[in-house]
């Protein structure tokens, strides 16, 4: 239903009216930049876009780090054995993730390096990313996925991440039809300025999978969390499913 059309003279004829009217909209115009401003501090969502993911968003420190520790283009070792012994599961891309704890299920896209040495990030929200030049899961050494926490629209992939506690299963399906599980190990909190590249991509003597989100405080100003939350786990078990 429209409003009535109002004369000039009528709207003269009433100014305290017209007062009560500028005062709602003053009140709700209010109301919105506080809601705004609430959702921005507890880091929720930013009511602005966020930043395009191919940003340096997750890690300040390049790659080189982890290309000396001996742990990039890593392509593995023999077939299936366990990731506590010297036998690994031989290299198969992973194609799917599943963490039933929290409720996750998510395909894997590849992720590779930006111009300037830094790690890609996942192009979607909702869908989580394998670094393509460390090992594949079950593989030796860190094989390491990231996803988001949140975006302007809300929670992301990664958003309960952080809830994960000792003991969980991650699960992760290959491409040769293995399914491999990893027991969450421990979470970690990192400023972004000291984020320990070697530690979440170098080389192990196990079989590993480390989840990355990011953490910690939102900074409103450059539309980034202050902080990275890593997830690592160990080697649990694996079994190929019946073609």
């Amino acid at each position: 239903m429209g409003f009535p059309k109002r004369s000039k003279d009528r709207v003269n004829s009433e100014p305290g009216k017209a007062r009560r009217i500028n005062v709602w909209f003053a009140i709700a115009a209010a109301f919105v930049l506080s809601a705004s401003t609430f959702f921005a501090l507890a880091g929720i969502y930013d009511p602005r876009p966020p930043p395009a993911p191919s940003t340096n968003a997750y890690y300040p420190t390049t790659i080189d780090s982890v290309r000396s520790n001996g742990n990039a283009n890593n392509t593995g070792g023999a077939e299936a054995g366990n990731g506590s012994s010297s036998n690994y599961l031989a290299r198969s891309l992973p194609v799917s993730l599943s963490i039933p704890s929290i409720g996750v299920t998510s395909n894997l896209s590849l992720l590779g390096l930006n111009a300037d040495g830094t790690v890609q990030v996942p192009n979607s929200w909702t869908e989580a990313g394998w670094y393509q030049f460390g090992p594949t899961p079950g593989q030796q050494g860190s094989a390491v996925i990231l996803g988001h926490v949140d975006s302007v629209s809300g929670p992301a992939v990664f958003y309960e991440l952080g809830s994960l506690v000792p003991g969980d299963i991650v699960q992760v399906s290959l491409a040769d039809g293995t399914v491999v599980q990893f027991r969450v190990s421990y979470l970690a909190s990192y400023v972004k300025s000291a984020f320990p590249a070697r530690l979440v991509y170098g080389n192990t003597n196990g079989s590993t999978l480390n989840l990355v989100t990011c953490g910690g405080s939102f900074d409103s100003s450059t539309h980034q969390y202050l902080s990275n939350t890593v997830v690592y786990t160990t080697f649990f078990s694996s079994a190929k499913l019946a073609s």
